[in-house]
């Protein structure tokens, strides 16, 4: 239910703008980086979509994103009888974040971030089949457009993944730090005053 309600924010957002019915991008793309929990790392991936609005001051959006480990089976996790052993690289994430684009230069922002992260993995217990956690997630990033294509680097806090019978006190912090690729589109044209 969660999910569902995920993808309904951008729907609605996306009417809200439609008032305003003009300057709105969407942007598709996906980021490739590193994952960091403790002393360990992983290579992470991400597919995201945004809607962005421009302001005279820069530009508000919305970004909805899903990550995880583009090798899904770590070195960090092992099986115990009928337990695994997830340490904080492990998990997966589902972003909801509000965006604020400032502009630096001509084509070139700094970026802002805050927003929801949920924070899962699956594992083989006797009584669970997921384990998730809900946390406040926030970051930095630089982001430059090159006509139609936006390239982006970016750090995210993605909070603390969840404590359960199996995870043998790994639980930790868990943030990313990516390069991001997209394509931008205009969903809304602007007017032309005659």
């Amino acid at each position: 239910m969660i999910k569902l309600k995920l993808f309904l924010i951008p729907v609605a957002l996306i009417l809200v703008f439609n008032t305003f019915s003009q300057n709105i991008d969407a942007e598709v793309g996906f980021g490739i980086g590193r994952g960091f929990s403790k002393n360990l790392k992983e290579v992470k991936g991400e597919l995201y979509i945004n809607i962005l609005k421009d302001f005279n001051f820069g530009k508000l959006g919305l970004e909805i994103s899903r990550g995880g480990n583009l090798n899904p089976y770590s070195d960090n996790s092992s099986s115990e009888e009928t337990n695994e052993i997830v340490s904080p690289i492990d998990f997966s994430y589902v972003t909801l974040d509000l965006l604020y684009r400032i502009p630096v230069k001509k084509s070139i922002f700094l970026e802002t971030r805050i927003g929801y992260g949920n924070l899962f993995a699956y594992v083989n217990t006797d009584n669970e089949r997921s384990i998730h956690k809900n946390n406040l997630s926030f970051g930095l990033g630089v982001v430059g457009n090159i006509k139609r294509l936006t390239i982006s680097a970016k750090y995210q806090y993605l909070g603390k993944t969840p404590d359960y019978d199996g995870s043998n006190n790994m639980r930790g912090p868990l943030s990313v730090l990516q390069f991001k690729f997209s394509y931008r589109f205009s969903l809304f044209k602007k007017k032309v005053k005659k």
